[in-house]
């Protein structure tokens, strides 16, 4: 056993069987009594618990130490899973009504662990150690391509002479740098991106007259997303974009709209970029092909 002092955590080894072997993990402690909780940030299908989310609960009572696997899938073989084995773990005296409400969170599996020690001893005092482990966020660092469509384009020589464009097509490419966080919630991310977008207008007036519009882009969106099902995201996005116009020497605000989904390590979705003042004037729409090609939930855990 060891104690982060700082953060106030408890770690201790927990052994338990799976349908492979007997695994010992490290998994810091939720609070000790009659029944001992656990949780732990290891990616359950590295110890051979297919199907399971991530964090894992594990509880050790006078029946044996069991882990409390869920996936929130109905389809999946681990879906509340947990409800059967924690019932089966504090089945001396356990409450029904609390048992049927059960969900799996944090606060509910605890509440069930700590009704089941004040049976086991009435005079204990509950000793709760860490109901707030720190949960990182997963990070994704993602390659973004895709085809643009412009709307009309007008620009100005001297606050004189307006040129207008009809509407052009070209590309996006960006690097994307997401962020979710469990913390707070799987469902709400961040993304940050650093890209390139190329358009080639048609003047309206002059034929055969182009123009080649080249802009970085930086980008700041927010996410939420819309399934409980981890490894499929129909997410929404909003928020602010900052275009970078290399032959105007130019700097604007943008503002951006869309919806896509993603599937494990792929996303496609479309975005509308347009200028805070007008919708019409130099609008973007775009269909984006994502891939992740690194995150943080996939490097191995040192617990």
């Amino acid at each position: 056993m060891f104690i982060l002092t700082d953060y106030k955590i408890q770690f201790e080894p927990v052994s338990f069987k799976t349908s492979q072997d007997t695994v010992t993990i490290l998994a810091s402690v939720i609070t000790k009594g009659a029944a001992t909780l656990y949780q732990s940030q290891i990616d359950p299908e590295r110890l051979g618990l297919d199907e399971a989310v991530s964090p894992f609960y594990v509880i050790k009572s006078s029946r044996g130490t069991f882990p409390l696997l869920h996936n929130t899938d109905p389809t999946k073989r681990q879906y509340n899973k947990f409800k059967g084995i924690l019932n089966y773990a504090t089945g001396e005296c356990n409450d029904q009504q609390q048992m049927n409400r059960l969900r799996y969170t944090l606060k509910d599996i605890l509440d069930v662990v700590l009704s089941y020690n004040k049976c086991k001893d009435p005079n204990s005092t509950p000793a709760t150690i860490n109901t707030k482990p720190q949960i990182p966020a997963i990070v994704s660092h993602q390659l973004l391509i895709g085809g643009v469509i412009a709307s009309k384009a007008q620009l100005s020589s001297d606050d004189i002479y307006i040129e207008r464009y009809s509407g052009g097509a070209g590309f996006n490419v960006a690097y994307c740098l997401q962020a979710i966080y469990p913390a707070i919630s799987k469902k709400i991310s961040t993304e940050f991106s650093l890209g390139l977008t190329y358009a080639k207008y048609k003047s309206e007036f002059v034929t055969d007259k182009t123009y080649n519009y080249f802009a970085g882009r930086i980008k700041i969106l927010g996410g939420f997303n819309l399934s409980d099902k981890p490894n499929v995201m129909p997410i929404i996005q909003f928020g602010p974009s900052f275009e970078f116009q290399t032959n105007l020497l130019s700097i604007n605000p943008l503002a951006n709209v869309g919806f896509g989904i993603g599937l494990n390590r792929y996303f496609i979705g479309g975005l509308v970029e347009f200028p805070f003042t007008s919708f019409n004037d130099r609008s973007f729409y775009s269909l984006n092909f994502k891939y992740t090609f690194a995150k943080s939930k996939d490097k191995k855990s040192n617990q």
